[in-house]
């Protein structure tokens, strides 16, 4: 208000605190600054509440992504808790398949390309699902990312990890990563599709292979 406005040429109005940068004389130009202060502390004390509650649920083991990881959906009952999606599972469970026979990344999304199955973000707009991305036409193949994702998400054990990104400020959208140590990790919280012995041996196979590329 004091200075982004006034380069712009932009007036600004409230007419319920008596702004008017346009009109000098208004009262509440010189108390509009203090009211931004008292507005801060208010946003502030109420994302730490927010922030709170959700690291509570977090240590709950409750759910409380905008959405489930490819192969689960929210539990119609309780959407803090996931449930197997039947269809997406088995796909699920054939990345870690091929992943076991020692296919690399690369490999195992152009076999899922070949067999025209379509990737996460494609399928949830197929089934009317929001993703949270947009989706285009191009938006159905499968990349060695969204494989090494799938083959490092510990969730598809039974294992509820959150908190592996966190906002820099209230202020901000920004992300940033969390070391692994602060994650908030809560065993037995939904039906697994990969057993722990079988992720386990694929996370070995991966170390050794990224070693050696």
């Amino acid at each position: 208000m004091e200075c982004y406005f006034p380069e712009k040429g932009i007036r600004y109005i409230a007419v319920n605190d008596g702004v008017d940068t346009g009109k000098e004389e208004s009262a509440g130009n010189d108390m509009s600054a203090f009211k931004a202060v008292f507005n801060d502390f208010y946003a502030r004390d109420v994302s730490r509440k927010v922030r709170s509650a959700l690291t509570a649920k977090r240590r709950a083991g409750e759910f409380i992504g905008a959405w489930a990881p490819y192969g689960y959906q929210k539990d119609p009952k309780d959407h803090n808790h996931l449930i197997i999606e039947p269809e997406a599972a088995q796909v699920v469970r054939q990345i870690f398949r091929w992943s076991l026979e020692g296919h690399g990344k690369q490999e195992i999304a152009k076999l899922l390309n070949d067999q025209g199955i379509p990737n996460p973000t494609r399928y949830k707009a197929e089934h009317g699902w929001a993703s949270g991305h947009p989706v285009s036409n191009s938006h159905g193949l499968w990349n060695k990312t969204t494989i090494w994702r799938i083959l490092r998400n510990e969730m598809y054990t039974g294992v509820m990890v959150q908190g592996r990104r966190k906002k820099v400020s209230y202020k901000s959208k920004a992300l940033i990563d969390m070391p692994k140590e602060q994650w908030f990790r809560v065993e037995g919280t939904h039906e697994a599709i990969i057993d722990r012995e079988l992720f386990q041996t694929v996370q070995r196979g991966l170390d050794l292979r990224s070693k050696t590329d």
